[in-house]
């Protein structure tokens, strides 16, 4: 013989609308928020620095090959000789203003040309990427 008697289930219904916490924002939604807020922190650091260090490596500037630096002389030369025999063929003694204008016009070209072709004819040549 049992001595004891069944135990009852309670069925009690719980209103949970009273239980203290109601309504809430659980604890640990708190700190998986915090979580990912420094995880999205650390990717934008992690992108800022990646496009700081492209922007650098844009800045550096680099060697012109061989090549292109004789195809560039070439270009300036040929570019030379064509105001050299344009303005060679202007007359001494220039009365008219918009003939003076195209003389000191060419002349400037060709100053700015024998400029760019001195810097070209160094051995090596850097020039800015853009």
């Amino acid at each position: 013989q049992i001595n004891s008697a069944a135990k009852q289930d309670s069925h009690k219904e719980v209103h949970y609308s009273t239980v203290r916490g109601f309504g809430e924002r659980p604890q640990y939604l708190d700190r998986v928020q915090r979580e990912i807020e420094e995880e999205n922190a650390i990717k934008n650091e992690i992108k800022t620095q990646r496009a700081y260090q492209d922007y650098l490596a844009a800045q550096q500037p680099e060697r012109m090959t061989e090549a292109e630096r004789q195809e560039l002389l070439a270009g300036l030369k040929k570019r030379w000789d064509e105001i050299k025999k344009t303005y060679g063929q202007m007359p001494l003694f220039i009365d008219v203003e918009s003939m003076k204008l195209n003389r000191e016009e060419m002349e400037r070209q060709m100053s700015e040309i024998e400029n760019d072709m001195e810097k070209l004819s160094k051995k090596k040549v850097y020039v800015e990427k853009f």
